[in-house]
């Protein structure tokens, strides 16, 4: 069952009205109880007042309506038998079959010391009870006042935490270390949110260090790499003067030089400057030597590579094979065109089927063309090299994108942003 989503205001507000709810009707009633044990408290010692009165005076006859004076054979028995067992003028309550409650009160005449009895009948008075109505009426409004007060402070509340959490983010994603957080911890006001920037700066610093160590291990081994492979290379260069068995010898050459393009394209990936000194790259020569280079494994797949350049400049490449096709160049370093070329095209021929991978060739743009194969399960027909290729090409501000047409002719381009 999906849970609608609500906002920490909406939430809070709900809050502080339950809270102002409940505590307005503890004081309701807290209210009404003192106004009415002040009632018989009053009722009381009006009963006391007059009979201190009708004790000195027997025979007055101004008493208040609600007041009636019975002498001892006027009482009504269960009366009576309550005041037997109450002191002398202390009053105490009693209630009639009705419900109806009469304050009663047992005194004795000075001169005859005769008892009475003085009854203050409720039903009579102005009681708290028929108040009632007129009180909630007054109550009312301020309840709505402390709900519109309530709503205030979830909203004010809810506001600055957002605010506090805003410039988290902000210094956040304005800093490239984690030393800002730590001013920003120093001068936050809220503990809660102290410890939110505590905890990202510890979260962020140990990220920047298994990164930092990453960085180190891969730069040490792709350094170390290099000087076998280049020693390797040259044994190759030899052998290949001695040796008339060639293919063996140009498999080793073609896997050592993909083994040193994925050396350099680790230290270039790892390099943490963000612009990296470029220079215009002559990508039509990378791609006859890549296209050279990957014959013998083109033809082992029955594949073909053709090459399509843009309309001719004046060229400066006396040693193209394609003499009368232009300079083309890019904005970055001969390794990464090299490095990048070489993903493309190896996965290419690796994911594609018998059709031809047509390379074509602007001053400022180079694309695949391959079709995919019905057994390849890569759906863009790149293979896992694509991720790599992607992160060099945004290291070098490069564009490098993938379109699939008519379901499997899929199309990699690399242009400049």
């Amino acid at each position: 069952m999906l849970m609608s989503n609500k906002s920490l205001a909406s939430i809070l507000k709900l809050r502080l009205w339950i809270l102002t709810l409940f505590t307005s009707l503890f004081f309701i009633a807290t209210g009404f109880f003192f106004l009415f044990a002040m009632e018989d408290y009053f009722h009381e010692q009006q009963l006391i007042t007059l009979s201190d009165i009708v004790a000195t005076n027997p025979s007055i006859d101004a008493l208040p309506s609600h007041i009636k004076l019975y002498n001892k054979q006027q009482t009504p028995a269960d009366w009576l038998t309550l005041l037997k067992q109450t002191p002398l003028n202390k009053a105490i309550e009693t209630t009639d079959q009705q419900g109806n409650i009469t304050h009663i009160l047992q005194a004795k005449f000075i001169d005859t010391q005769q008892s009475f009895v003085l009854a203050l009948d409720t039903t009579k008075t102005h009681s708290v009870w028929e108040l009632t109505d007129k009180l909630l009426v007054l109550i009312l409004p301020w309840i709505i006042v402390f709900l519109v007060v309530a709503s205030f402070l979830a909203k004010t509340f809810t506001r600055q935490i957002q605010h506090q959490f805003s410039r988290l983010l902000t210094t956040i994603k304005n800093n490239e270390s984690p030393e800002a957080l730590a001013q920003f911890a120093q001068n936050q006001p809220i503990d809660e949110v102290k410890e939110f920037a505590q905890l990202f700066m510890h979260v962020w610093q140990q990220k920047i260090e298994v990164i930092s160590r990453e960085k180190q291990s891969l730069e040490y081994l792709s350094h170390e790499l290099r000087t076998p492979i280049q020693s390797s290379l040259a044994t190759l260069e030899l052998l290949a003067l001695t040796n008339q068995e060639s293919k063996p010898i140009e498999r080793l050459t073609r896997g050592l030089n993909r083994m040193t393009r994925l050396s350099n394209c680790v230290l270039y990936l790892m390099e943490s400057e963000k612009e990296l000194p470029t220079y215009q790259v002559d990508i039509l020569s990378i791609c006859e030597q890549l296209t050279d280079e990957l014959k013998p494994l083109a033809d082992i797949n029955n594949q073909s590579m053709v090459i399509h350049a843009s309309q001719p400049l004046p060229s400066t490449t006396k040693h193209s094979k394609l003499s009368d096709t232009p300079l083309v160049t890019v904005i970055a370093t001969q390794e990464v065109i090299e490095t990048l070329l070489s993903i493309l095209l190896t996965n290419a021929l690796q994911h594609s089927n018998n059709a031809p991978i047509i390379i074509t060739v602007n001053q400022h743009e180079i694309s695949i063309r391959n079709e995919k194969s019905l057994h390849s399960q890569d759906q863009q027909g790149f293979g896992i090299g694509l991720t790599i290729a992607r992160r060099l090409a945004e290291k070098f501000s490069l564009n490098l994108t993938i379109s699939i047409e008519q379901e499997s002719q899929v199309i990699a381009t690399i242009s400049a942003q």
